[in-house]
């Protein structure tokens, strides 16, 4: 698949194979008709073969920092309702306004949003945004007016529009692309590896002309066992850098896959209802988050969730992962409730199944939390850090 990208700049450097094993039969044969140039391909410019010890290393760089690396090709994925558009949404308007996302540093530049479906709610969407926000600046969030399809010829009509743009200004930080479903030509099959690779190699090319994140909104499977996982060939999920699932029914942003780095712990979410103007319709949805979701409590017995949920809660009030056991027992008996002498028991029961999982460590007067990653919060410490004493056992 080719793109003549001298219309629009310097070609990019080739998009490297996946080293995928399921993906040969797609590499070994050309692309399909949709995704074929009229024109013949250019001459290789560059040698394709390079010496590792020749090249510099380079620090990782993110879109938003410690979560989504950039520049990368992903996927944000979940069943239709999931909230997942509101998702990406959210992360770009924070990538738009140069807001930190969560407390989390972000690449601070303009988005381009291809949205093939919804477009009048989009609107809706950024107001509600802005009234808990802020506004974001002119200029920095740019949404398509008709579906685009990934085909060459539109490709490269987009291209040349982007170009423009960034002449003017800066270059993209994030293009999203929504939905895949409908960014794929009439003729393509979801289901085809062939299909899929060549739409994937397209959205590589964008990723490399502005070393930017891509990110691709995708629906799950409909069928019972496919729940977990984005709808259509297994070669979509090889080819890219990231995922992250919207699980409507639990709640929780999960990051599926990274490529070269620790996941980020789960987020739980909900849709709420925002008013941005006096007019009977003038609402729409933002995200609220929980950050101190531990999905490891799910399944424990309630004196064991009940303990690990007052200590996640002490952890991020107090700014450390080290509780002194009677702060943590006075915080659990006002949550456990019923009779002081009735409380005795499940307290001991949580310490007991937690330390069994390796939640936590006892180590003397404190309670040593291990599932629990909090930021570093100045203020906090400030205010209640006499309450730990010293726990330097």
């Amino acid at each position: 698949m080719t793109i003549d990208f001298n219309k629009t700049g310097a070609p990019p450097p080739p998009a490297p194979l996946d080293d995928d094993p399921g993906l040969e039969e797609v590499l070994d044969t050309p692309p399909p008709a949709w995704a074929q140039t009229k024109k013949p391909p250019p001459k290789p410019t560059e040698p394709m073969l390079v010496d590792v010890k020749t090249l510099a290393l380079i620090e990782p760089t993110f879109l938003v920092e410690d979560i989504i690396e950039t520049p990368c090709t992903g996927m944000v994925f979940g069943a239709s309702g999931s909230g997942k558009s509101f998702f990406i949404l959210d992360v770009g308007l924070h990538c738009a306004a140069g807001v930190p996302w969560l407390g989390k540093t972000v690449k601070e530049g303009p988005v381009i949003y291809l949205c093939g479906e919804g477009r009048h709610a989009v609107p809706r969407r950024v107001a509600a945004w802005e009234s808990i926000h802020g506004a974001i600046p002119n200029g920095r969030f740019l949404m398509s007016n008709r579906r685009i399809q990934f085909d060459p010829d539109t490709i490269l009509e987009m291209l040349c529009e982007i170009n423009k743009l960034a002449a003017m200004g800066e270059m993209p930080v994030l293009i999203v692309v929504d939905t895949m479903a409908r960014a794929l030509p009439g003729d393509c099959d979801e289901n085809s590896a062939k299909d899929t690779m060549a739409f994937v190699d397209m959205c590589d090319r964008l990723q490399n002309q502005y070393n930017c994140a891509v990110i691709i909104i995708h629906h799950t499977g409909h069928a019972e066992g496919s729940k977990n996982r984005a709808r259509g060939s297994s070669a979509l999920k090889g080819a890219m850098d990231l995922e992250i699932m919207l699980d409507a029914g639990r709640g929780v942003i999960e990051w599926m896959k990274t490529k070269d780095s620790e996941p980020h712990l789960p987020i739980k979410y909900e849709l709420v209802k925002t008013t941005y103007g006096d007019g009977p319709r003038d609402n729409s949805c933002v995200l609220k988050y929980d950050m101190k979701y531990d999905p490891t409590t799910e399944n424990m017995t309630k004196p064991a969730k009940v303990g690990a949920e007052t200590l996640a809660t002490l952890c991020h009030k107090l700014g450390t992962t080290i509780i002194p056991m009677e702060v943590w027992k006075e915080e659990f008996f006002v949550e456990y409730g019923g009779p002081a002498a009735s409380r005795r028991m499940p307290f001991k029961r949580a310490k007991d199944d937690l330390e069994k999982i390796r939640y936590i460590e006892i180590r003397g007067e404190n309670v040593h939390v291990k599932k629990v990653k909090i930021e570093d919060n100045a203020i906090e410490m400030a205010m209640f850090g006499h309450l730990l004493g010293n726990n330097s056992d």
